[in-house]
């Protein structure tokens, strides 16, 4: 993403080995998950570090709040990959993804804490499973989709209200997914779209949908 400063997230100067992971918008900033690996001169993996950060669009500053936990105490979330970062009024949520550690999909839903600069479990799991999501607020809710669940068929709609996650009774499939591997040899459909606001409505974008 251009104009966030690595270096001020990791101390890091070889940009080539930083990357963002996920990003959200709130409130003229961007808020955004960035990861950096280290690796040998002679190309050997030694392992990477999880950073949760904010670039703010007026002063085009980069600022560290947080690293990503990786205890069990707090969720081990620098081992979960493919998640999803959304805002939902007014604050930033960590929905799901493919927890490295366990071999398995994520129900996990964190949301950060402004006042004490830390993720913390919200207790509120999303009832099936999911990584590579999209959301999108909506009115009161918090509308998540697309992505993978493990299975061949689409993932559900899934509404949040601040208290409960709901299965909508949208009933769609697809035709446009990706095939991905989270590094095992099992490879696994991730159904591909976005999701956006038009005429009133929760518009889905870029994905060729049938139901």
């Amino acid at each position: 993403m251009y104009g966030i400063d690595f270096e001020e997230i990791f101390g890091e100067t070889d940009y080539n080995n930083c990357f963002i992971e996920a990003a959200a918008y709130l409130n003229g900033k961007i808020y955004f998950v960035a990861s950096s690996f280290a690796v040998t001169s002679t190309g050997v993996y030694l392992g990477a570090d999880s950073s949760f950060g904010e670039y703010d669009l007026n002063t085009e500053e980069t600022n560290l709040l947080c690293e990503l936990p990786c205890n069990a105490e707090d969720g081990y979330m620098s081992a979960i990959q493919g998640y999803t970062l959304s805002t939902y009024n007014g604050e930033i949520y960590f929905i799901g993804g493919y927890d490295y550690l366990n071999s398995a999909y994520s129900t996990k839903v964190f949301k950060y804490d402004f006042a004490n600069s830390k993720f913390t479990d919200t207790g509120k799991d999303i009832p099936e499973p999911r990584a590579f999501g999209k959301a999108i607020q909506y009115g009161s809710k918090l509308v998540y989709a697309y992505g993978t669940n493990d299975t061949d068929n689409m993932p559900s709609f899934l509404t949040f209200d601040g208290k409960t996650w709901t299965k909508s009774s949208i009933n769609l499939n697809s035709d446009d997914y990706s095939e991905y591997s989270f590094g095992d040899s099992k490879v696994v459909k991730v159904f591909n779209g976005n999701l956006g606001i038009g005429n009133g409505n929760v518009v889905c974008l870029g994905s060729y949908l049938y139901g």
